[in-house]
């Protein structure tokens, strides 16, 4: 039995991993408590635990503003795809019939989701709209007009500029 106790690590054969009575450096110690091992331990630090969460932190507060900026974009996207999509509607009516829809109903146009397209004045001579986005501020959107239109469309104080060009508030 001393022999299998020798080759187990106990060198003067008690039972007790640590506490060999013939070495006066182990003499008084404590054994190990259980679950602790002798040599390397296994595992991530309470430090190296808390650099991680700063890590994931600081991520998070650089990705957050630019998704939400990526998101702002794909909303003025989809609205100027809208404008777009309700002109080429306009003059395809106004080559059959000679004059612009003074309505969204009158034409075969269907706005995105989320998206509200209002055609704001109406003429045989020329049409204007605004575009808005469910997810963004009532202050911001999309306008457009083209040829002789009464009015130009407005969002807020600003106003579209240019003849068929598309201006956007944000």
């Amino acid at each position: 039995m001393y022999e299998f106790l020798k080759r187990a690590g106990c060198p003067t054969g008690s039972a007790a991993p640590g506490r060999d009575p013939s070495n006066p450096n182990t003499a008084g110690t404590v054994p190990l408590g259980r679950g602790r091992r002798p040599g390397p331990r296994s595992g991530f630090t309470l430090v190296e635990l808390l650099v991680v969460i700063v890590i994931i932190g600081i991520l998070t507060s650089v990705a957050i503003p630019r998704f939400s900026d990526a998101r702002e974009r794909a909303y003025f996207a989809t609205l100027q795809s809208d404008l777009r999509s309700l002109a080429l509607h306009q003059e395809v009516r106004h080559a059959d019939s000679l004059n612009y829809a003074g309505s969204i109903g009158e034409l075969e146009f269907v706005a995105s989701s989320g998206v509200t397209v209002s055609i704001t004045a109406s003429t045989t001579t020329g049409w204007a709209a605004t575009a808005s986005h469910k997810g963004l501020a009532s202050s911001q959107g999309c306008m457009t007009f083209s040829g002789a239109v009464a009015s130009k469309p407005a969002i807020g104080s600003d106003t579209a500029a240019n003849d068929g060009h598309i201006t956007c508030v944000r």
